[in-house]
């Protein structure tokens, strides 16, 4: 103790003292910051968690979109009512068919894939048909007989409502129609239409 008192001088104590104070004053500066002081190039890899991230701190102008997958919740996101957005129909589709096969008027990428002798037509439509309403009239001059038609959505027994078409592509955007006359097979102008 004595050894000490020797040693204890003016000088030692307030070096001692300035240290305290100094190494006091360094563990302040490390705990408060100034504002906007660290930036990207302070922080180490991976030492920005979710737990520190502030609630709606994360807009979606901050996110890449191309980098998320499908919202769990959302089980209808690829489809509309069950329907592929492929088959996405917002207006009726229709078309006014000649005797022969002609399209004479349409809505739109229609087509008329093949026909018979009889009165079978096989049409492609741009967006799916089955499982949608259709109508088929006859058109013009069939007044005096007992005119028939008759109708289909290809694409084959897996499809509700559908039948397997031996002409066409036989997909779910492809129509059968028949026509008869007095009952029998034979060929007729005709509208047909599929609504949404």
């Amino acid at each position: 103790m004595k050894r000490i008192q020797k040693r204890l001088t003016f000088a030692n104590v307030i070096s001692c003292l300035a240290l305290f104070v100094a190494l006091g004053g360094a563990s302040y500066a490390a705990t408060q910051l100034p504002k906007n002081s660290v930036g990207s190039k302070q922080l180490k890899a991976n030492a920005v968690t979710t737990a520190k991230i502030k609630k709606g701190a994360v807009t979606g102008a901050k996110i890449n979109a191309s980098s998320l997958g499908t919202v769990p919740t959302a089980t209808n996101a690829s489809q509309l009512g069950g329907v592929a957005a492929s088959g996405y129909q917002k207006s009726a589709m229709w078309a006014l068919v000649e005797a022969n096969g002609t399209i004479l008027a349409q809505s739109g990428g229609i087509s008329v894939q093949a026909t018979t002798g009889t009165g079978a037509y096989w049409l492609h439509f741009p967006a799916q048909v089955s499982g949608k309403g259709v109508s088929v009239t006859p058109w013009e001059g069939w007044e005096p007989a007992d005119p028939g038609t008759e109708a289909a959505a290809c694409g084959g027994a897996s499809v509700p409502g559908s039948v397997g078409c031996a002409e066409g592509t036989n997909t779910v955007n492809d129509l059968f129609v028949g026509t008869q006359e007095n009952g029998v097979y034979k060929k007729m102008a005709f509208y047909v239409i599929v609504l949404p």
